[in-house]
């Protein structure tokens, strides 16, 4: 193993033990916390398993409407599989990337249709993180909250948002676009003269546009779905403690937290997206106690079901723990 991957994985771990033994324990005692979870009545702790049911449900569709033929339980255990890998282990969405591929090539699909297929729901995700965020703040704003610093980040945020889908619609337009895109992203991250990405980006236009033609408003909705029963289920958890924050103040926390997901430090964010949250929640005035056992409740929600399904259906399947893809 690496020195580097050695000191990831020491840095997860402080990480994680940070959060949950030093910093949440200082913001509220875990026995406030449980004492919240003790209110919870019969009929909403039916709520919270319905709608964490529905966001499991929702994870089939969009790799449903990126990969035709796939069919609807294929498409969950595929990606229940691959969330397991990427709640497990560090930087383990690549290791799930690889189990899907692995199942998918199983199942008789070609890797032109897998790579895009992928390639697509990848897409489809990273446009919500960047639109939630500023469309969040915007909110906030409209709701009455008059921080200057909010004001500013939302019209930086929006002005970065509009860049970014001018820059898609040229991609999606025209294959100048595209190589011109590549090149640059090329540079911005240092990969060098040969690093063809420009040339890359074109050949994903092709082979991707076609699936984009005929399916593009499906895996839009079917993303947006996936997103909002997350959201959902966030909103839910913290409403039935008590936390004392609004949906508008909840989705700005939640969606700029999931950007630490990007960060491959721990296992699903694991650490970072609870004191992410919490610190924001209890920033914007949200009762101690009720915000920790409301992000603690939304973890084990989303976090712990794509886990124990990941390892059945994976069981089920015969998945070993395959290379990155």
């Amino acid at each position: 193993m690496k020195r580097s991957h050695l000191l990831l994985g020491a840095l997860g771990v402080v990480v994680i033990a940070a959060t949950f033994l030093v910093v949440l324990p200082e913001i509220a005692s875990y026995g406030s916390v449980v004492d919240r979870l003790r209110t919870l009545t019969g009929g909403e702790i039916a709520l919270l398993i319905a709608l964490a049911a529905v966001n499991i449900i929702t994870f089939a569709p969009p790799l449903m409407a990126a990969l035709p033929g796939l069919g609807f339980w294929r498409a969950l255990s595929s990606s229940q599989v691959s969330a397991a890998f990427a709640h497990v282990l560090p930087a383990g969405d690549a290791v799930g990337a690889g189990a899907q591929v692995a199942l998918y090539r199983r199942w008789g699909f070609s890797p032109h249709a897998i790579a895009v297929a992928l390639a697509l729901v990848g897409a489809a995700n990273g446009l919500f993180f960047v639109i939630l965020p500023p469309l969040g703040l915007i909110l906030l704003q409209l709701e009455g909250n008059g921080d200057t610093a909010l004001l500013l980040l939302s019209f930086a945020a929006l002005a970065a948002l509009i860049v970014i889908a001018a820059v898609v619609v040229a991609v999606i337009r025209s294959e100048a676009s595209a190589r011109r895109a590549g090149a640059f992203a090329a540079r911005v991250t240092r990969r060098g003269p040969n690093a063809d990405w420009g040339g890359q980006l074109v050949r994903f236009r092709h082979e991707g546009i076609d699936v984009l033609r005929r399916r593009w408003l499906a895996l839009v909705l079917a993303t947006a779905a996936n997103n909002l029963a997350v959201f959902a289920c966030v909103v839910a958890c913290l409403h039935v403690c008590g936390a004392g924050v609004s949906w508008q103040e909840i989705l700005v926390a939640w969606s700029l937290t999931r950007l630490l997901l990007l960060i491959p430090i721990t296992p699903g964010g694991i650490g970072l997206v609870e004191l992410g949250m919490t610190g924001m929640l209890v920033a914007f005035g949200g009762d101690n106690a009720a915000v920790v056992a409301g992000v603690l409740l939304e973890r084990a929600l989303t976090f712990l079901p794509p886990i124990i399904l990941g390892a059945v259906f994976g069981a089920v399947l015969g998945v070993r723990r395959p290379t990155a893809a």
